[in-house]
């Protein structure tokens, strides 16, 4: 096969895979492996789980509607460069 053969075949399976990407509702596992070396190298790490913080509102005697977001499941704790944060989840 020659060289101009062989990558049209190249350009084919090319446009196959980003055509399965877009089609797809799944992470590849290339990129599902990524995040995971990614996360293995310390740029991300999951520390566990924690506690979201609170705050106490003070409201008048008159009656109000307040809309607030969901009472969260929980919380995972990542580290970021060294920087602790708590990601609430549903």
């Amino acid at each position: 096969m020659n060289e101009i053969e062989l990558l049209k075949t190249r350009v084919a399976e090319l446009e196959n895979f980003v055509s399965l990407l877009k089609n797809s509702s799944t992470i590849p596992l290339e990129i599902d492996q990524s995040f995971k070396d990614r996360f293995a190298t310390g740029l991300l790490k999951f520390t566990g789980t924690g506690v979201a913080t609170t705050q106490n509102i003070n409201l008048s005697g008159d009656p109000q509607l307040i809309t607030v977001p969901a009472q969260p499941t929980g919380t995972v704790g990542i580290l970021v460069g060294g920087a602790a944060y708590n990601i609430l989840y549903k």
